[in-house]
């Protein structure tokens, strides 16, 4: 578990180096969102959650039970599988912000879902 850990904050501060590299209206889009904007208990965020958790736990079975790898390495692959859909859905929303809006908040979401669906998967499968 952690090794999960690591990789999860490699991949943030990826996702950080990346956007203090872009241009300055990915970084104002990405960071600067206001409050009323951007709730943390709202629709989205439970959606992010929700979804980070049901790839999290669902890739963990798929690489774990179906496919009959070890326990460690499903961990690595399903939190690498759902952080990466996360950032990648972040990024998607940052460069199309006419009908989309990044969030680090979102990140968030997707990491806590992630936690919960690989705690979820421990607890069905060990």
């Amino acid at each position: 578990m952690r090794k999960i850990l690591i990789i999860v904050f490699v991949l943030l501060i990826f996702l950080l180096t990346a956007s203090v590299f872009a241009d300055d209206s990915f970084r104002e889009r990405l960071w600067t969102r206001g409050a009323d904007e951007d709730p943390w208990l709202g629709k989205d965020k439970f959606l992010h959650f929700t979804v980070s958790a049901g790839i999290a736990f669902g890739s963990y079975y798929l690489y774990r039970e179906e496919l009959n790898n070890n326990e460690t390495g499903s961990y690595y692959f399903s939190g690498g599988i759902t952080i990466s859909i996360g950032a990648l859905k972040e990024f998607y929303d940052a460069k199309h912000p006419e009908s989309q809006t990044a969030s680090w908040k979102d990140m968030t979401a997707d990491f806590l879902g992630m936690c919960a669906g690989l705690g979820l998967a421990y607890i069905a499968f060990e």
